[in-house]
Protein backbone atom coordinates (compact mmCIF):
# COMPACT_ATOMS: atom_id res chain seq x y z
CA UNK A 1 0.00 0.00 0.00
CA UNK A 2 1.60 3.87 -0.90
CA UNK A 3 1.13 6.33 1.51
CA UNK A 4 -0.60 8.68 -0.42
CA UNK A 5 -3.62 5.58 0.11
CA UNK A 6 -2.46 5.25 4.20
CA UNK A 7 -2.45 9.19 4.23
CA UNK A 8 -5.87 10.05 2.22
CA UNK A 9 -8.98 8.55 2.36
CA UNK A 10 -8.54 7.02 -0.69
CA UNK A 11 -7.14 8.04 -4.46
CA UNK A 12 -10.27 10.45 -5.92
CA UNK A 13 -11.89 12.77 -3.54
CA UNK A 14 -15.33 10.97 -5.05
CA UNK A 15 -16.35 14.62 -5.98
CA UNK A 16 -17.03 15.54 -9.70
CA UNK A 17 -16.00 18.47 -11.50
CA UNK A 18 -19.77 19.69 -12.86
CA UNK A 19 -19.45 23.24 -12.17
CA UNK A 20 -19.16 25.35 -15.28
CA UNK A 21 -18.02 29.13 -16.02
CA UNK A 22 -21.52 30.69 -15.18
CA UNK A 23 -22.52 28.41 -12.70
CA UNK A 24 -18.87 29.84 -10.46
CA UNK A 25 -19.85 33.49 -11.28
CA UNK A 26 -23.32 33.10 -9.93
CA UNK A 27 -21.65 31.40 -7.41
CA UNK A 28 -19.91 34.41 -6.34
CA UNK A 29 -22.36 36.55 -7.52
CA UNK A 30 -25.39 35.18 -5.15
CA UNK A 31 -22.63 34.85 -1.82
CA UNK A 32 -22.14 38.80 -2.17
CA UNK A 33 -26.00 39.09 -2.05
CA UNK A 34 -26.65 42.70 -3.71
CA UNK A 35 -30.32 43.21 -2.16
CA UNK A 36 -27.92 42.94 1.04
CA UNK A 37 -26.85 46.24 0.66
CA UNK A 38 -29.75 48.29 1.88
CA UNK A 39 -29.41 46.30 5.19
CA UNK A 40 -25.16 47.27 5.57
CA UNK A 41 -25.97 50.97 3.74
CA UNK A 42 -28.41 51.73 6.63
CA UNK A 43 -25.97 50.60 8.91
CA UNK A 44 -23.56 52.86 7.15
CA UNK A 45 -25.31 55.86 6.73
CA UNK A 46 -26.30 55.68 10.41
CA UNK A 47 -23.23 54.32 12.39
CA UNK A 48 -21.12 56.78 9.93
CA UNK A 49 -22.98 59.64 8.62
CA UNK A 50 -19.30 61.33 7.39
CA UNK A 51 -18.53 58.61 5.31
CA UNK A 52 -18.72 59.35 1.43
CA UNK A 53 -20.62 55.71 0.75
CA UNK A 54 -19.86 55.71 -2.66
CA UNK A 55 -16.08 56.46 -2.69
CA UNK A 56 -15.97 53.76 0.34
CA UNK A 57 -17.75 51.40 -2.05
CA UNK A 58 -14.83 52.34 -4.45
CA UNK A 59 -12.27 51.77 -2.13
CA UNK A 60 -13.39 48.62 -0.49
CA UNK A 61 -13.99 47.01 -4.46
CA UNK A 62 -10.12 48.24 -4.82
CA UNK A 63 -9.25 45.77 -1.91
CA UNK A 64 -11.24 43.32 -2.56
CA UNK A 65 -10.07 43.57 -6.02
CA UNK A 66 -6.26 42.41 -5.16
CA UNK A 67 -7.36 39.73 -2.69
CA UNK A 68 -9.71 38.30 -5.99
CA UNK A 69 -6.52 38.52 -7.96
CA UNK A 70 -4.56 36.20 -5.43
CA UNK A 71 -7.60 33.40 -4.83
CA UNK A 72 -7.20 33.17 -8.19
CA UNK A 73 -3.94 32.63 -9.11
CA UNK A 74 -3.85 29.66 -5.84
CA UNK A 75 -7.31 28.39 -7.58
CA UNK A 76 -5.05 27.69 -10.57
CA UNK A 77 -1.76 26.84 -9.01
CA UNK A 78 -3.82 24.32 -6.46
CA UNK A 79 -7.82 23.68 -7.32
CA UNK A 80 -8.43 21.70 -4.71
CA UNK A 81 -11.94 21.86 -2.65
CA UNK A 82 -11.41 23.77 0.93
CA UNK A 83 -9.22 26.91 -0.98
CA UNK A 84 -7.38 28.30 1.54
CA UNK A 85 -7.29 25.39 3.73
CA UNK A 86 -5.14 23.65 1.05
CA UNK A 87 -3.04 26.56 -0.03
CA UNK A 88 -1.84 27.77 3.24
CA UNK A 89 -1.29 24.76 4.60
CA UNK A 90 1.03 23.54 2.22
CA UNK A 91 2.48 26.62 1.89
CA UNK A 92 2.93 28.02 5.46
CA UNK A 93 1.41 24.52 7.91
CA UNK A 94 -1.46 22.73 8.31
CA UNK A 95 -2.88 23.73 11.54
CA UNK A 96 -2.84 27.54 10.69
CA UNK A 97 -4.35 26.63 7.36
CA UNK A 98 -7.43 24.55 9.49
CA UNK A 99 -7.44 27.31 11.65
CA UNK A 100 -8.24 30.11 8.90
CA UNK A 101 -10.61 27.80 7.53
CA UNK A 102 -12.33 26.77 10.13
CA UNK A 103 -12.77 30.17 11.15
CA UNK A 104 -14.47 31.45 7.92
CA UNK A 105 -16.78 28.02 8.15
CA UNK A 106 -17.67 29.26 12.11
CA UNK A 107 -18.42 32.43 9.82
CA UNK A 108 -20.49 31.08 7.67
CA UNK A 109 -22.75 29.15 9.91
CA UNK A 110 -23.78 32.49 11.89
CA UNK A 111 -24.31 34.39 8.37
CA UNK A 112 -26.67 31.30 7.30
CA UNK A 113 -28.69 32.13 10.46
CA UNK A 114 -28.63 35.53 9.69
CA UNK A 115 -30.19 35.14 6.11
CA UNK A 116 -32.75 32.73 7.04
CA UNK A 117 -33.80 34.91 9.59
CA UNK A 118 -33.59 38.19 7.88
CA UNK A 119 -35.63 36.27 4.94
CA UNK A 120 -39.20 36.23 7.03
CA UNK A 121 -38.48 39.80 8.78
CA UNK A 122 -37.01 41.70 6.16
CA UNK A 123 -38.22 39.88 2.86
CA UNK A 124 -41.55 39.12 3.76
CA UNK A 125 -42.40 41.42 6.34
CA UNK A 126 -41.56 44.14 4.22
CA UNK A 127 -43.72 42.74 1.37
CA UNK A 128 -46.69 42.91 4.30
CA UNK A 129 -45.74 46.49 5.27
CA UNK A 130 -45.81 47.78 2.01
CA UNK A 131 -48.80 45.87 0.46
CA UNK A 132 -50.37 47.18 3.31
CA UNK A 133 -49.66 50.84 3.26
CA UNK A 134 -50.93 50.96 -0.30
CA UNK A 135 -53.95 49.33 0.54
CA UNK A 136 -54.57 49.97 3.79
CA UNK A 137 -54.71 46.84 4.76
CA UNK A 138 -54.24 47.00 8.94
CA UNK A 139 -53.52 43.02 9.09
CA UNK A 140 -50.59 42.86 6.39
CA UNK A 141 -49.33 46.05 8.55
CA UNK A 142 -50.16 43.78 11.76
CA UNK A 143 -48.53 40.80 10.94
CA UNK A 144 -45.46 42.71 9.35
CA UNK A 145 -45.25 44.10 12.70
CA UNK A 146 -45.78 40.64 14.77
CA UNK A 147 -42.95 39.40 12.24
CA UNK A 148 -40.50 41.95 13.42
CA UNK A 149 -41.41 41.76 16.93
CA UNK A 150 -40.58 39.83 20.39
CA UNK A 151 -43.79 37.75 20.14
CA UNK A 152 -43.16 36.33 16.56
CA UNK A 153 -39.72 35.11 17.69
CA UNK A 154 -40.98 31.58 18.04
CA UNK A 155 -42.74 31.83 14.03
CA UNK A 156 -39.53 33.46 13.00
CA UNK A 157 -37.50 30.91 14.45
CA UNK A 158 -39.86 27.91 12.90
CA UNK A 159 -39.77 29.49 9.09
CA UNK A 160 -35.57 30.15 9.69
CA UNK A 161 -35.40 26.47 10.39
CA UNK A 162 -37.45 25.20 7.91
CA UNK A 163 -35.75 26.96 5.14
CA UNK A 164 -32.35 25.64 6.63
CA UNK A 165 -33.69 22.14 6.19
CA UNK A 166 -34.60 23.18 2.67
CA UNK A 167 -31.47 24.60 2.19
CA UNK A 168 -29.93 21.26 3.12
CA UNK A 169 -31.42 18.80 0.85
CA UNK A 170 -30.89 21.20 -1.67
CA UNK A 171 -26.86 20.87 -1.30
CA UNK A 172 -27.66 16.78 -0.74
CA UNK A 173 -28.90 16.16 -3.87
CA UNK A 174 -25.34 17.69 -5.57
CA UNK A 175 -23.96 20.34 -7.49
CA UNK A 176 -26.77 20.20 -10.14
CA UNK A 177 -29.36 20.89 -7.64
CA UNK A 178 -27.71 23.43 -6.21
CA UNK A 179 -26.71 24.98 -9.10
CA UNK A 180 -29.95 25.00 -10.89
CA UNK A 181 -31.86 26.49 -7.84
CA UNK A 182 -29.19 29.30 -7.89
CA UNK A 183 -29.83 30.08 -11.64
CA UNK A 184 -33.56 30.51 -11.02
CA UNK A 185 -33.29 32.78 -7.87
CA UNK A 186 -30.65 34.66 -9.92
CA UNK A 187 -32.83 35.46 -12.57
CA UNK A 188 -35.33 36.71 -10.38
CA UNK A 189 -33.04 38.84 -8.26
CA UNK A 190 -31.58 40.24 -11.84
CA UNK A 191 -35.24 41.34 -12.27
CA UNK A 192 -35.75 42.36 -8.93
CA UNK A 193 -32.98 44.94 -9.06
CA UNK A 194 -33.97 46.25 -12.63
CA UNK A 195 -37.44 46.86 -11.10
CA UNK A 196 -35.79 49.10 -8.23
CA UNK A 197 -33.57 50.93 -10.37
CA UNK A 198 -36.30 51.07 -12.66
CA UNK A 199 -39.28 52.55 -9.98
CA UNK A 200 -36.52 54.84 -8.67
CA UNK A 201 -35.30 56.62 -12.22
CA UNK A 202 -39.40 57.07 -12.80
CA UNK A 203 -39.78 58.31 -9.25
CA UNK A 204 -38.07 61.89 -7.81
CA UNK A 205 -37.67 63.14 -4.69
CA UNK A 206 -40.35 65.84 -4.46
CA UNK A 207 -42.59 62.96 -4.85
CA UNK A 208 -41.40 60.96 -2.60
CA UNK A 209 -41.33 63.67 0.00
CA UNK A 210 -45.39 64.13 -0.39
CA UNK A 211 -46.18 60.18 -0.46
CA UNK A 212 -44.22 59.88 2.88
CA UNK A 213 -45.67 63.00 4.51
CA UNK A 214 -48.91 62.28 3.35
CA UNK A 215 -49.24 58.49 4.69
CA UNK A 216 -46.64 57.59 6.85
CA UNK A 217 -47.93 59.57 9.71
CA UNK A 218 -44.93 61.39 10.15
CA UNK A 219 -43.11 63.88 7.86
CA UNK A 220 -39.53 64.36 6.13
CA UNK A 221 -38.31 67.42 8.04
CA UNK A 222 -39.34 65.79 11.02
CA UNK A 223 -37.43 62.65 10.80
CA UNK A 224 -33.84 64.85 9.62
CA UNK A 225 -34.53 67.64 13.06
CA UNK A 226 -34.84 64.69 15.22
CA UNK A 227 -31.86 63.31 13.99
CA UNK A 228 -30.27 66.23 14.17
CA UNK A 229 -31.63 67.15 17.32
CA UNK A 230 -29.66 63.86 18.50
CA UNK A 231 -26.08 64.78 17.23
CA UNK A 232 -26.89 63.77 13.43
CA UNK A 233 -24.02 65.54 11.04
CA UNK A 234 -23.83 64.51 7.51
CA UNK A 235 -20.45 66.25 7.22
CA UNK A 236 -18.49 64.18 4.76
CA UNK A 237 -14.91 63.78 6.34
CA UNK A 238 -11.93 61.27 5.50
CA UNK A 239 -11.95 59.24 8.41
CA UNK A 240 -16.15 58.96 8.06
CA UNK A 241 -14.93 57.95 4.18
CA UNK A 242 -12.43 55.22 5.77
CA UNK A 243 -14.88 53.56 8.41
CA UNK A 244 -17.33 53.51 5.70
CA UNK A 245 -14.62 51.96 3.56
CA UNK A 246 -14.25 48.61 5.90
CA UNK A 247 -17.79 48.75 6.57
CA UNK A 248 -18.45 48.26 2.73
CA UNK A 249 -16.00 46.06 2.65
CA UNK A 250 -18.13 43.63 4.27
CA UNK A 251 -20.51 43.90 1.76
CA UNK A 252 -18.10 42.26 -0.91
CA UNK A 253 -17.64 39.11 1.34
CA UNK A 254 -18.50 35.97 -0.64
CA UNK A 255 -16.73 37.31 -4.18
CA UNK A 256 -14.05 34.64 -3.39
CA UNK A 257 -16.27 31.72 -2.38
CA UNK A 258 -16.03 29.43 -5.93
CA UNK A 259 -12.02 28.67 -4.84
CA UNK A 260 -13.36 26.39 -1.99
CA UNK A 261 -14.93 24.29 -4.78
CA UNK A 262 -11.86 24.32 -7.04
CA UNK A 263 -12.66 20.61 -6.97
CA UNK A 264 -15.59 20.71 -8.53
CA UNK A 265 -14.63 22.84 -11.49
CA UNK A 266 -14.19 22.61 -14.76
CA UNK A 267 -11.45 24.08 -16.65
CA UNK A 268 -10.76 26.61 -13.42
CA UNK A 269 -8.03 29.17 -15.18
CA UNK A 270 -11.03 30.48 -17.25
CA UNK A 271 -13.61 29.87 -14.65
CA UNK A 272 -11.97 31.22 -11.72
CA UNK A 273 -10.95 34.52 -13.76
CA UNK A 274 -14.76 35.20 -14.66
CA UNK A 275 -16.20 34.04 -11.24
CA UNK A 276 -13.84 35.79 -9.07
CA UNK A 277 -12.73 38.64 -10.73
CA UNK A 278 -16.18 39.24 -12.86
CA UNK A 279 -18.75 39.07 -10.31
CA UNK A 280 -17.01 41.64 -8.43
CA UNK A 281 -16.86 44.17 -10.39
CA UNK A 282 -20.39 43.71 -12.09
CA UNK A 283 -21.50 43.62 -8.17
CA UNK A 284 -19.20 47.09 -7.56
CA UNK A 285 -20.82 48.73 -10.38
CA UNK A 286 -24.39 47.48 -9.32
CA UNK A 287 -23.50 48.78 -5.91
CA UNK A 288 -22.95 52.57 -7.08
CA UNK A 289 -25.86 52.17 -9.31
CA UNK A 290 -28.11 51.53 -6.50
CA UNK A 291 -26.39 53.83 -4.14
CA UNK A 292 -26.72 56.76 -6.41
CA UNK A 293 -30.92 55.79 -7.61
CA UNK A 294 -31.38 55.21 -3.33
CA UNK A 295 -30.35 58.51 -2.29
CA UNK A 296 -31.19 60.88 -5.41
CA UNK A 297 -34.97 59.45 -4.76
CA UNK A 298 -35.07 59.33 -0.83
CA UNK A 299 -32.95 62.09 -0.34
CA UNK A 300 -29.28 61.74 1.72
CA UNK A 301 -30.17 63.47 4.84
CA UNK A 302 -33.60 61.78 5.06
CA UNK A 303 -32.42 58.54 4.21
CA UNK A 304 -29.02 59.40 6.59
CA UNK A 305 -31.71 60.50 9.38
CA UNK A 306 -33.46 57.66 9.52
CA UNK A 307 -30.26 55.52 9.59
CA UNK A 308 -29.02 57.17 12.46
CA UNK A 309 -32.26 57.14 14.63
CA UNK A 310 -32.65 53.85 13.82
CA UNK A 311 -29.29 52.71 14.77
CA UNK A 312 -29.22 54.10 17.36
CA UNK A 313 -32.40 52.72 18.84
CA UNK A 314 -31.14 48.98 17.53
CA UNK A 315 -27.67 49.17 19.08
CA UNK A 316 -28.57 51.53 22.26
CA UNK A 317 -26.10 54.10 21.02
CA UNK A 318 -28.95 56.80 21.40
CA UNK A 319 -30.52 56.85 25.11
CA UNK A 320 -34.07 56.78 24.14
CA UNK A 321 -33.92 57.09 20.52
CA UNK A 322 -37.16 58.34 19.28
CA UNK A 323 -37.14 56.20 15.96
CA UNK A 324 -40.06 53.23 16.37
CA UNK A 325 -41.97 56.58 17.82
CA UNK A 326 -41.46 58.57 14.23
CA UNK A 327 -41.82 55.06 11.88
CA UNK A 328 -42.50 51.66 12.69
CA UNK A 329 -40.53 49.52 10.65
CA UNK A 330 -36.75 49.48 9.79
CA UNK A 331 -35.76 52.24 7.08
CA UNK A 332 -34.37 49.24 4.48
CA UNK A 333 -35.10 50.75 1.20
CA UNK A 334 -37.59 47.54 -0.03
CA UNK A 335 -39.96 49.35 3.43
CA UNK A 336 -39.79 52.25 1.97
CA UNK A 337 -41.35 50.88 -1.83
CA UNK A 338 -44.97 52.36 -0.82
CA UNK A 339 -43.97 55.95 -0.85
CA UNK A 340 -42.10 55.36 -4.21
CA UNK A 341 -44.47 53.33 -6.39
CA UNK A 342 -47.96 52.43 -6.32
CA UNK A 343 -47.05 49.50 -8.36
CA UNK A 344 -48.09 45.96 -6.54
CA UNK A 345 -45.73 44.12 -9.00
CA UNK A 346 -42.70 46.18 -8.73
CA UNK A 347 -43.08 46.39 -4.78
CA UNK A 348 -43.64 42.18 -4.99
CA UNK A 349 -40.41 42.43 -6.82
CA UNK A 350 -38.37 44.05 -4.23
CA UNK A 351 -39.40 43.36 -0.92
CA UNK A 352 -39.12 39.29 -2.05
CA UNK A 353 -36.50 39.81 -4.56
CA UNK A 354 -34.57 40.92 -1.11
CA UNK A 355 -35.63 38.60 0.51
CA UNK A 356 -34.63 35.65 -1.96
CA UNK A 357 -31.42 37.15 -2.40
CA UNK A 358 -31.21 36.14 1.41
CA UNK A 359 -31.84 33.00 1.03
CA UNK A 360 -30.58 32.38 -1.92
CA UNK A 361 -27.49 33.43 0.32
CA UNK A 362 -27.34 31.32 2.29
CA UNK A 363 -27.21 28.29 -0.31
CA UNK A 364 -23.33 28.73 -1.14
CA UNK A 365 -22.33 29.24 2.51
CA UNK A 366 -23.60 25.82 3.30
CA UNK A 367 -22.30 24.55 0.49
CA UNK A 368 -18.93 25.62 0.89
CA UNK A 369 -18.84 24.83 4.45
CA UNK A 370 -19.80 21.60 3.73
CA UNK A 371 -16.75 21.27 0.87
CA UNK A 372 -14.47 22.92 3.77
CA UNK A 373 -15.14 20.09 6.29
CA UNK A 374 -14.87 17.61 3.46
CA UNK A 375 -11.30 19.20 3.10
CA UNK A 376 -10.41 18.64 6.53
CA UNK A 377 -11.62 14.86 6.84
CA UNK A 378 -10.44 13.84 3.58
CA UNK A 379 -6.44 14.31 4.76
CA UNK A 380 -7.46 13.71 8.49
CA UNK A 381 -7.43 16.88 10.14
CA UNK A 382 -10.99 15.73 11.36
CA UNK A 383 -12.16 11.94 11.94
CA UNK A 384 -11.87 10.57 8.34
CA UNK A 385 -15.79 9.58 8.42
CA UNK A 386 -16.62 12.97 7.53
CA UNK A 387 -15.30 12.52 3.93
CA UNK A 388 -17.85 10.13 3.01
CA UNK A 389 -19.70 11.20 0.01
CA UNK A 390 -23.13 9.71 -1.20
CA UNK A 391 -22.54 7.67 -4.57
CA UNK A 392 -25.36 9.14 -6.30
CA UNK A 393 -25.43 12.83 -5.78
CA UNK A 394 -21.11 13.05 -4.61
CA UNK A 395 -22.19 15.13 -1.65
CA UNK A 396 -20.62 14.76 1.67
CA UNK A 397 -24.14 13.83 3.94
CA UNK A 398 -21.89 13.88 7.30
CA UNK A 399 -20.97 16.99 6.59
CA UNK A 400 -24.24 18.22 5.33
CA UNK A 401 -25.62 17.20 8.38
CA UNK A 402 -23.27 18.64 11.58
CA UNK A 403 -23.72 22.09 8.92
CA UNK A 404 -27.33 21.93 8.97
CA UNK A 405 -27.41 21.51 13.08
CA UNK A 406 -24.22 24.11 13.52
CA UNK A 407 -27.10 26.25 11.39
CA UNK A 408 -30.12 25.85 13.59
CA UNK A 409 -28.44 26.58 16.68
CA UNK A 410 -26.90 30.13 15.60
CA UNK A 411 -30.23 30.72 14.08
CA UNK A 412 -31.71 29.62 18.18
CA UNK A 413 -29.66 31.91 19.67
CA UNK A 414 -29.90 35.11 16.70
CA UNK A 415 -33.90 34.91 16.98
CA UNK A 416 -34.24 34.62 20.90
CA UNK A 417 -31.24 36.29 22.44
CA UNK A 418 -29.41 39.84 21.07
CA UNK A 419 -25.62 38.53 19.28
CA UNK A 420 -25.66 41.25 16.41
CA UNK A 421 -23.19 43.14 18.87
CA UNK A 422 -21.12 39.94 17.57
CA UNK A 423 -21.33 40.60 14.15
CA UNK A 424 -18.14 42.93 13.83
CA UNK A 425 -15.70 40.76 16.32
CA UNK A 426 -17.10 37.40 14.00
CA UNK A 427 -16.22 39.69 10.99
CA UNK A 428 -12.89 39.77 11.86
CA UNK A 429 -11.79 36.54 11.24
CA UNK A 430 -12.46 37.44 7.95
CA UNK A 431 -9.60 40.40 7.68
CA UNK A 432 -7.58 37.58 9.89
CA UNK A 433 -7.90 34.82 6.79
CA UNK A 434 -7.24 37.00 4.02
CA UNK A 435 -3.95 38.42 5.79
CA UNK A 436 -3.18 34.90 6.62
CA UNK A 437 -3.65 33.90 2.42
CA UNK A 438 -1.91 37.02 1.67
CA UNK A 439 1.44 36.46 3.86
CA UNK A 440 0.76 32.66 2.36
CA UNK A 441 1.13 34.79 -1.34
CA UNK A 442 4.26 36.15 -0.41
CA UNK A 443 5.81 32.88 1.43
CA UNK A 444 4.42 30.84 -1.69
CA UNK A 445 7.42 31.16 -4.31
CA UNK A 446 9.92 30.74 -1.74
CA UNK A 447 8.55 27.86 0.80
CA UNK A 448 6.84 25.40 -1.96
CA UNK A 449 9.13 26.07 -4.79
CA UNK A 450 8.28 23.02 -6.21
CA UNK A 451 4.66 23.75 -6.63
CA UNK A 452 5.17 27.02 -7.62
CA UNK A 453 7.49 26.04 -10.31
CA UNK A 454 5.07 23.58 -11.37
CA UNK A 455 1.97 26.20 -11.86
CA UNK A 456 1.03 27.35 -15.14
CA UNK A 457 2.48 30.06 -16.27
CA UNK A 458 0.23 32.72 -15.42
CA UNK A 459 1.07 31.67 -11.93
CA UNK A 460 4.51 32.55 -12.04
CA UNK A 461 5.03 36.18 -13.71
CA UNK A 462 7.05 38.31 -12.32
CA UNK A 463 7.28 42.25 -11.89
CA UNK A 464 10.78 43.65 -12.05
CA UNK A 465 12.10 40.29 -11.08
CA UNK A 466 9.18 39.71 -8.18
CA UNK A 467 6.68 37.02 -8.19
CA UNK A 468 3.83 38.67 -9.17
CA UNK A 469 1.70 36.97 -6.41
CA UNK A 470 4.18 37.97 -3.55
CA UNK A 471 3.23 41.68 -4.23
CA UNK A 472 -0.16 40.84 -4.55
CA UNK A 473 0.24 38.83 -1.57
CA UNK A 474 1.70 41.82 0.48
CA UNK A 475 -0.82 43.75 -0.89
CA UNK A 476 -3.66 41.85 0.30
CA UNK A 477 -1.51 41.38 3.72
CA UNK A 478 -1.32 45.09 4.49
CA UNK A 479 -5.16 46.07 3.58
CA UNK A 480 -6.18 43.16 5.66
CA UNK A 481 -4.28 43.92 8.72
CA UNK A 482 -6.07 47.96 8.21
CA UNK A 483 -9.45 46.14 8.22
CA UNK A 484 -8.71 44.13 10.85
CA UNK A 485 -7.18 46.45 13.32
CA UNK A 486 -10.18 48.78 12.44
CA UNK A 487 -12.86 46.39 12.77
CA UNK A 488 -11.87 46.02 16.41
CA UNK A 489 -11.75 50.12 17.34
CA UNK A 490 -14.10 51.42 19.20
CA UNK A 491 -14.71 53.92 16.82
CA UNK A 492 -16.49 50.45 14.54
CA UNK A 493 -17.13 47.82 17.07
CA UNK A 494 -18.06 50.22 20.09
CA UNK A 495 -16.73 49.85 23.66
CA UNK A 496 -14.49 47.14 24.03
CA UNK A 497 -16.42 43.81 24.98
CA UNK A 498 -14.25 41.12 26.55
CA UNK A 499 -16.94 38.00 26.74
CA UNK A 500 -17.52 38.78 22.74
CA UNK A 501 -13.48 39.00 21.74
CA UNK A 502 -13.24 35.95 23.66
CA UNK A 503 -15.66 34.09 20.88
CA UNK A 504 -13.07 35.01 18.24
CA UNK A 505 -10.34 33.95 20.76
CA UNK A 506 -12.05 30.55 21.26
CA UNK A 507 -13.01 30.24 17.25
CA UNK A 508 -8.91 30.54 16.71
CA UNK A 509 -8.13 28.44 19.22
CA UNK A 510 -10.66 25.40 18.98
CA UNK A 511 -8.98 24.21 15.34
CA UNK A 512 -5.25 24.35 16.95
CA UNK A 513 -6.50 21.91 19.46
CA UNK A 514 -8.23 19.58 17.10
CA UNK A 515 -5.44 19.56 15.00
CA UNK A 516 -2.83 18.95 17.99
CA UNK A 517 -5.12 15.98 18.83
CA UNK A 518 -5.78 14.47 15.50
CA UNK A 519 -2.66 14.55 14.22
CA UNK A 520 -1.14 12.72 17.47
CA UNK A 521 -4.03 10.19 17.11
CA UNK A 522 -3.04 9.33 13.64
CA UNK A 523 0.68 9.65 14.34
CA UNK A 524 -0.05 6.92 17.10
CA UNK A 525 -1.29 4.83 14.28
CA UNK A 526 1.60 4.83 12.29
CA UNK A 527 0.19 7.16 9.37
CA UNK A 528 2.37 9.58 8.03
CA UNK A 529 0.10 12.66 8.01
CA UNK A 530 3.62 14.77 8.16
CA UNK A 531 3.16 13.24 3.88
CA UNK A 532 -0.53 14.49 3.96
CA UNK A 533 0.56 18.20 4.89
CA UNK A 534 3.31 18.60 2.32
CA UNK A 535 1.55 16.96 -1.17
CA UNK A 536 -1.62 18.63 -2.38
CA UNK A 537 -4.75 16.22 -2.33
CA UNK A 538 -5.77 14.00 -5.13
CA UNK A 539 -8.36 15.35 -7.40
Amino acid sequence: MSNSKRVFQRDATGLVREIGTLDSFVFNFLSMNLFGFFVLMIFGLGLYPSANLGLSILLAAVLSLFIALLYVLFSISMPRTGGDYVWVGRIIHPAIGFMVNFGLTFVLFTFIAIDVTLFTEAGVGAYLADMGALTGNQSMLNLAGFLNSPAGEPTVFGISLALILLIAVIVFFGAQATFWTQRLIWAFVLIAIVAYIGAMLSSSNSSFVANFNQNSGTTVDKVIQAAHTNGYDSTMTIQGTILGWVFMFLNFTGFNFSAYVSGEIRNVRKAQLAAIVGSLLLFAVLLVAILVVTQSVFGYNFLGGMAYLFDGAAFGTIPNSPYFSLYPVPPFPQFLMSFVTSNPIIIFLVTIGFGLSLLVNAVPYTYVSVRNMFAWSFDRTIPASLAAVDERHHSPYLAIIITTIASAVITYASVFYNISILFTYITFLFAALYAIVGLAGILFPFRRKDIFDSSPDIVKKRIGGIPMISIIGAISLVSSLFVGYSLLTPEFSGPFILQNFLVVVGVLVTPLVIYGITYSYYKSKGIPVDLAQRQLPPE
